[in-house]
């Protein structure tokens, strides 16, 4: 027999190398094709969540955006409060009385507001009878916050 060169490709080392990276190289396919899959997986079930949170929050909002509408017109219907800023109670002879619905308004603004998580502050403003607030507000700060 005639010692002389191997052709690579025939050779047991190149034998068993291939061996060894044709499944290597499947796993690797494996492993990529279900990286992608898993990514993709993520991407959208992230994308559902946000979308189901921001629906939620916007329902959330609008909920309390209702019951503070519904606040608002209660105390534009308010029979006491129309009253009062229409300058019903500013004769000298109704000074008593003026004084009583002032905190009666006051009271019922005050126990709205502890009561709804919706509502801070309620300003209620009026040329002929001047304000009524739960807030911090001084006249002189609103009146030169109006006129900026």
């Amino acid at each position: 027999m005639k010692k002389g060169k191997v052709k690579f490709y025939k050779s047991i080392i190149s034998k068993i190398v291939i061996a060894f990276l044709i499944p290597v190289s499947f796993i690797v396919i494996v492993g990529i094709t279900a990286y992608q899959k898993a990514a993709s997986a993520l991407v959208t079930k992230y994308t559902q969540s946000s979308e189901q949170a921001l629906l939620m929050t916007t329902n959330y909002i609008d909920f309390g955006l209702d019951g503070v509408k519904t606040t608002a017109n209660q105390y534009l219907l308010d029979e006491e409060i129309r009253n009062y800023y229409n300058g019903l109670y500013q004769s000298s002879s109704k000074q008593g009385e003026s004084k009583i619905v002032y905190d009666s308004i006051k009271n019922k603004l005050y126990a709205e507001q502890t009561t709804d998580k919706f509502i801070k502050n309620i300003y209620i403003l009026s040329e002929s009878a001047g304000m009524h607030t739960t807030g911090n507000v001084s006249e002189t700060s609103l009146n030169a916050k109006a006129t900026t």
